[in-house]
Formats: C-alpha cells, sequence, structure tokens
C-alpha cells in the first residue's frame, strides 16, 4: 500500500517538536510554522552548533531519530536500512539561532539519488524537499513513477498544487535538486534544468528559516548540501558529509 507523504509530513512536524511539546499530528501546514517557531524556545541566543538527524517514519511505528555517528558515512548522508516494510527516511538540519536567514530569498540544493534495486529501495523511490519558516512551512515531492503522479506536489503554506507530470522524475543516479524562493515565486530546477514554478501570496511567506530537510521513500542517499541566496547568488552554508559520523555544515 502506498504510503501518503502527509504521513511523512506528521510525523516529522513531531519530530521536530518532540523535545518542547507534544502537538496534534493532524494539524496541516498552517500550523508547522509554529511547531517550527516553539522548538527552539528553550535555546539560548548565543547558540550557534547544530547537528544533522535521521528520521525513519511510516505511520504505523513509532517514529524514530538517529544520530549522525550512524548514517554520515563514506562521502555522504545516508540511513542504514531498517526491518520495516514500507517506509521513509529524512535527514534534517536545524538552524542555528546565531543565523537569521529568510527563507523567502533562498536556493536550497543538494546532490541527491534515490535508486532502485539497492538494499533498503521501497517503490517508487519518492524524494521530498521540505523547508520550515517562522510563518509557514513549504515542500517539494517528487514521485519515481507516473504511477503515483497523483501523490506529488508543491506546497508552500497553505496554497498546495498537485498531480504535477513535471514532478514524475527517478533519481537512479545523483542529481542536483534545487529549489528557490526569490519575490513570492517557488522555482525548481534539477541540474540547472528549470522544471516547475509556482507564485505564491504574502500570506504565504514562509518567514525566518528554521529547518531544512531531505526525505526519501526508502534510504535515499545526499552527496552534498548548499544553502544559497537568492538574491545575491552568494553561498551561505555547505555540507560537504566527507568526515565519518560528524556533522561538518560550513558558514559562509
Amino acid at each position: 500500500m502506498k504510503t501518503q507523504a502527509k504521513v511523512f509530513i506528521a510525523s516529522i512536524l513531531f519530530l521536530y517538536s518532540v523535545s518542547s511539546c507534544k502537538k496534534d499530528l493532524t494539524k496541516n501546514a498552517e500550523t508547522s510554522a509554529a511547531i517550527a517557531e516553539s522548538a527552539q524556545t528553550d535555546e539560548i541566543a548565543s547558540d550557534c552548533e547544530r547537528k544533522w538527524v535521521g528520521a525513519y517514519v511510516d505511520g504505523v511505528h513509532t517514529s524514530d531519530t538517529i544520530t549522525k555517528n550512524k548514517f554520515i558515512k563514506n562521502g555522504s548522508a545516508k540511513l542504514p536500512v531498517i526491518d520495516w516494510s514500507n517506509y521513509f527516511t529524512g535527514i534534517y538540519y536545524d538552524i542555528p539561532l546565531c543565523h537569521n536567514i529568510g527563507a523567502d530569498s533562498i536556493r536550497f540544493e543538494a546532490s541527491i539519488k534515490n535508486p532502485k534495486n539497492q538494499a533498503g529501495s521501497i517503490y517508487d523511490n519518492d524524494v521530498i524537499l521540505q523547508i520550515f519558516g517562522s510563518k509557514q512551512y513549504s515542500e517539494v515531492v517528487f514521485e519515481g513513477s507516473s504511477a503515483s503522479q497523483s501523490y506529488d506536489h508543491i506546497l508552500v503554506g497553505n496554497y498546495q498544487i498537485s498531480n504535477l507530470p513535471e514532478l514524475i522524475h527517478y533519481f537512479g543516479n545523483y542529481e542536483t535538486l534545487s529549489v528557490e524562493l526569490k519575490n513570492n515565486t517557488l522555482s525548481i530546477f534539477i541540474n540547472g534544468v528549470f522544471v516547475k514554478t509556482v507564485v505564491y501570496d504574502v500570506a504565504n511567506k514562509i518567514g525566518k528559516l528554521k529547518r531544512m530537510s531531505y526525505a526519501f521513500k526508502g534510504t535515499g542517499s545526499i552527496d552534498w548540501v548548499k544553502l544559497y541566496s537568492s538574491n545575491s547568488n552568494a553561498l551561505i552554508m555547505a555540507e560537504e558529509f566527507n568526515i565519518d559520523g560528524q556533522s561538518s555544515v560550513v558558514w559562509y
């Protein structure tokens, strides 16, 4: 049975807020902004360090997080195979409080893959990019097969479009997936080639960047992550995953 991306979204939102408060997992994307905002209320303002976190979610078992030393290895980030039959994995990074980044003027990109016929692969090899902000939440969901086109979507706050043929893409090898937010417009690129764009209104602005996340149906891999200003094209942050068992984020 196909596990809908909404199951992952609700669960990953829970993982984001578990240390601060209990939340109703049925809340929509509007509520996710409040979760993102409240998640770090117990952190001090001078905080300037965060670690990558991995998560397993299937909507049946209790969602599980694992530490960086278990999934950063050999130059990439990839969660180990788990004995659940149908699940998503997530790899996410909470932005340190010392960095004030407007999520509506960024380009978030990574080299990723989620191939078939590898240990831990699950049909149909979804790839999901998620951006959590102080006001709203956004995500782009790719499906690896046209048979599941109805599950793909672009979400920005309370605005969503689904069932898009442009978001049918199989990431069998490493490819660069980029999502750019600029001038109230979300644009998607694969290997620098334009895929799709949507315009969102002021009410759906993301706000201050709180978290960046990639998710996969099964156990996909990330080779590197980069964050740019979409206004100046300046590099803000990079992670190469080149140190086994450690987060090695560089801020510019």
